[in-house]
């Protein structure tokens, strides 16, 4: 009875995951399921739906809780099937524990979790899922200055997601392409590999990251000072992300909102997008778009005059810059403090900043040197592989040519034998039926000599038959011998 009770405590378990997973997900029932159910296979995954389901302040716990689980589960001996199963499940709890490193600045932590997870997949040669953190770890690498190691995990990403025809992860290498073309200021570019992006992603009808595509859209076009066309873009992204509660993506349009709106010297719109901004960046505790976010306010207070609020989201910003270790927003922090100390008439801090903003200036400027020598080396790379593979091309040329004419003879042999055979049939057929026309007329004669056997035999069967009649009636008249005798003998 027990066992009974189990399996149908089991079965409802499972239906009622099952119900969940088909309809959208709830996350009340997803949090029950993990209440009420002991079986490892169901926690995982409610942990695992409820990680990419929940609000930026829970699924952080509840992938944790993931992590160490699989892991857990992972020390015991387990099928084959089960250990690839489990090992899914860790290798997505590392790629999300890299996102959470991320997003708290520390990434060199991020990076190690990103590797775990590549690793992971390429134990269980999962290749859908494995684009994920290849994509995730390059970018932390093209933000460091690393683009060796960036251009190295993209590019594997990309063939990864070729090979299996893979549309989402596609789409998300063509926007890390087009975030690179812009950061390189080639803004034409940019645009043509985002739009390719957005395409895909509305092909497969992924709203979510549609929306971050059309907020990059709309950075690229703020940046080339097109704030119209920025302000489309901008206000249908934020609209898609407060539909779908994301406040990640919300702040991060709130911000590109920002400077639009100061671009078009709507300035209390502008201060307005960016207060909102910073405050939904500090309470998900997302560091580096805060810093973004607190220079660009800073910039605006400063720039109509109000310079102690300019100099607080200054220090802040500057103080944030630091702990995280970007020569970029180091540089953008440095050079704001500079303008603003200078405006205050303190030369020693204002000499600070300017020599902080120049050194890390001089990093950005020898990182792009070394993107520079990269893309050449890159160019002769590719120009190298160009040729070789053109000689390539011509070599199987040849060889496909010579299998072509062998290919041809053979089809000529085959369409010859064919013939032969096509003629041969229609010999035998003709022959065949030369032959069943002479067995029909043997048979009309055979026939025929039968009918005059019969009729003869009739006929002489009729004249004996005759004879015979004749014969009885001869002896019916003449006197016996008998008879000849009495009368003699009288």
């Amino acid at each position: 009875m027990i066992k009974i009770k189990t399996y149908l405590f089991i079965t409802l378990i499972c239906f009622a995951f099952v119900i969940s997973s088909a309809q959208t997900p709830k996350l009340d029932s997803l949090k029950n399921i993990l209440k009420i159910t002991a079986i490892d296979s169901i926690k995982c995954e409610a942990l695992s739906k409820l990680s990419e389901l929940a609000d930026e302040g829970e699924w952080q716990k509840y992938n944790n809780d993931l992590l160490i689980l699989s892991e857990k589960i992972l020390q015991n001996k387990l099928t084959p099937r089960e250990e690839k199963k489990y090992t899914n499940y860790l290798a997505s709890a590392y790629n999300n524990l890299g996102i959470i490193k991320y997003n708290l600045g520390n990434t060199k932590e991020a990076i190690v979790a990103y590797k775990k997870s590549i690793g992971l997949f390429n134990s269980v040669d999962n290749k859908i899922n494995i684009s994920s953190p290849y994509n995730n770890i390059a970018l932390i690498y093209s933000q460091i200055g690393d683009y060796n190691q960036a251009l190295y995990y993209f590019s594997q990403s990309e063939k990864i997601a070729e090979s299996i025809n893979d549309i989402y992860n596609l789409a998300t290498c063509y926007n890390n392409t087009a975030l690179i073309y812009a950061e390189q200021k080639d803004r034409i570019k940019a645009h043509d590999y985002f739009t390719k992006s957005l395409i895909m992603h509305r092909k497969i009808k992924n709203v979510h990251e549609e929306g971050l595509i059309l907020q990059n859209i709309a950075s690229n076009y703020e940046q080339a000072g097109k704030f119209s066309k920025a302000l489309y873009y901008i206000e249908k992204s934020y609209a898609i992300r407060k539909k779908e509660n994301n406040k990640a993506g919300m702040a991060e349009c709130l911000n590109t909102l920002g400077r639009v709106y100061r671009g078009m010297n709507k300035i209390p719109e502008a201060l307005q997008s960016i207060i909102e901004c910073v405050k939904l960046n500090e309470e998900l505790k997302l560091k580096d778009h805060t810093t973004t976010a607190l220079t660009n306010l800073g910039e605006i207070y400063f720039a109509i005059g109000d310079v102690e609020r300019a100099l607080a989201n200054a220090k802040k910003a500057h103080q944030y810059a630091l702990e995280l270790g970007y020569p970029g927003q180091i540089s953008n922090t440095a050079q704001l403090l500079y303008s603003i100390y200078k405006n205050q008439d303190q030369p020693a801090l204002a000499l600070a900043m300017f020599n902080l903003h120049i050194e890390m200036s001089d990093s950005l400027t020898n990182l792009q040197a070394r993107k520079t020598v990269l893309k050449s080396q890159l160019k002769y790379e590719y120009e190298k592989k160009a040729a070789a593979d053109s000689v390539r091309v011509a070599e199987e040329k040849k060889v496909t040519q010579i299998q072509l004419k062998q290919d041809e003879t053979q089809r000529y042999f085959l369409y010859g034998g064919l013939g032969l055979t096509i003629i041969f049939g229609l010999v035998m057929f003709n022959r065949f039926r030369v032959a069943q026309k002479q067995k029909d007329i043997i048979n009309q004669q055979k026939t025929i000599v039968e009918h005059q056997k019969q009729f003869v035999d009739e006929k002489q069967k009729e004249i004996m038959d005759s004879i015979h009649y004749a014969k009885r009636i001869q002896q019916s008249l003449l006197p016996t011998e008998k008879y000849i005798e009495r009368i003699t003998k009288h």
